[in-house]
């Protein structure tokens, strides 16, 4: 069985979808398919790249910038249909949100194909970004074109499937297969492109693109903020010392890792630092925990203003912004390592765009306790059990966080026993291998019925 899938970006890009994109491909293969990813490269990079990640196959295809989240690429759909001709897959396996999937409706030879698609996420319609909330009126009708052909469709989870309207139409032909993550093998993690990167740019082949047009050049990445959360570079952490020690692999840097600024109970948070993630809402919880201190791995736009409400807070010295990690192979062992050592992770979202949490599955993969938001329509309730995997809050709700945070730190006891059901709950339900079998049983339900489909898109 031969797959193509089509993804947004491709690891070390951070993001949940990037990361689940390369484990599920990689267990796929570990199953016997033949696999290939089809991706963008970091906006900004004018020369498509195509390397293997293990025994995966990537194409990452010239990405020019962003335009409120979606890659700019002009030559994807050259790309895609090039790699139908030359790889022939079985299935096309579409990763939405994604605009560039929408080049497969004008390609004959993708519309002959069965299509998946995996429905990560909605466009958050109660999104602050106003741009957002206009630019869907256009994202709309491709959108429901790409799921209206769709053989089947993937959602993560049936509280988000019964929560969206973008999937209200396609219900019948809805599968929910939850995401799942490997086990942690670091040996596998370097075998992949990420701790080997600079050899592979200075030794695979590498197309050099034509001159630009006028429509190709570079877009400006930068985007507009709400009022509330400005966009602002990143300053360094307050606690340099206390920051990311070592790096990503250089010569004569052997490993990579985070300490907690403090003594007490030890909370991580791991995520970008966006709006929509809550991370001031746990600051806030922190100002009433004295003993506790924070590891915040990530970085994003709103950096700048989180160290500020710290710091005016008065608890910077119990906060180490440890900004991003690369997912190298010392980097993924820095990150398995706070996991594994902290006393309790911590998913403190705010909004529906938090549709499942991959985070969550990683602290229950390390057997480590979770405190979520109780998001209405998100998969975030349905990952963790209140009470049995780990303690669910209201979203926002700084006084109810600070309580579910001071019964962790008085009762070791229930950490444990909620960090053990977790991990067990990860081994039978979110591994990657799970995910793989699941989605191999759907591609093969779809080709035992799947007909060739050459009709004009309809929008």
């Amino acid at each position: 069985m031969r797959i193509l899938h089509i993804g947004k970006f491709f690891p070390p890009h951070p993001g949940g979808i990037e990361r689940f994109v390369a484990d599920l491909t990689d267990a796929q293969v570990a199953q016997g398919m033949e696999v290939h990813v089809l991706a963008h490269a970091e906006p900004g990079t004018w020369r498509s790249r195509h390397f293997c990640h293990g025994a995966v196959e990537v194409t990452l295809a010239a990405c020019h910038g962003q335009m409120l989240y979606a890659p700019v690429s002009p030559g994807f759909g050259w790309r895609l249909s090039r790699l139908i001709r030359q790889f022939k897959p079985d299935v096309l396996h579409l990763h939405l949100p994604n605009t560039s999937a929408f080049w497969a409706l004008m390609l004959p030879s993708a519309r002959r194909l069965p299509w998946v698609v995996h429905w990560h996420a909605d466009i958050p319609l109660d999104s602050r970004r106003t741009g957002l909330r206009l630019a869907y009126h256009l994202y709309r009708p491709w959108e429901q074109a790409v799921l209206r052909r769709a053989r089947s469709v993937i959602a993560t989870s049936t509280p988000y499937l019964n929560s969206s309207l973008a999937l209200a139409p396609w219900r019948e032909k809805t599968r929910v297969i939850p995401l799942g993550i490997p086990p942690c093998d670091f040996d596998a993690v370097s075998a992949g492109l990420q701790d080997n990167e600079t050899d592979w740019l200075a030794n695979s082949p590498v197309e050099t693109p034509s001159p630009p047009t006028a429509s190709e050049k570079k877009v400006d990445v930068s985007e507009q903020r709400p009022s509330n959360a400005p966009t602002q570079v990143e300053a360094p952490s307050p606690h340099p010392a206390l920051s990311r020690i070592a790096s990503d692999g250089g010569e004569g840097k052997t490993h990579v890792s985070f300490a907690w600024p403090a003594t007490g109970l030890k909370v991580l948070a791991v995520g970008r630092l966006s709006y929509f993630k809550g991370f001031d809402v746990l600051l806030r919880a922190m100002v009433q925990l004295p003993q506790a201190s924070l590891l915040l791995i990530g970085d994003g736009e709103c950096g700048v203003a989180l160290r500020r409400l710290a710091r005016n807070l008065d608890i910077a010295h119990r906060v180490n912004f440890a900004g991003r990690v690369d997912m190298n192979r010392r980097g993924a062992q820095a990150l398995a390592d706070a996991y594994g050592s902290a006393d309790v992770f911590c998913l403190p979202s705010t909004e529906r765009a938090e549709s499942f949490g991959l985070v969550l599955l990683e602290a229950m993969r390390a057997g480590t306790p979770a405190i979520a938001s109780d998001i209405p329509g998100s998969g975030v309730g349905y990952v963790v059990r209140n009470g049995e995997t780990g303690l669910l809050v209201p979203p926002g709700d700084v006084a109810a966080l600070v309580d579910a945070l001071a019964r962790m730190s008085a009762d070791a006891m229930l950490r444990q026993r909620l960090g053990e059901t977790g991990k067990q709950r990860w081994q039978r339900e979110f591994t990657a291998d799970r995910a793989a079998q699941r989605v191999r049983a759907l591609y093969a339900e779809i080709l035992q019925t799947t007909r060739p489909d050459t009709t004009t898109p309809e929008m």
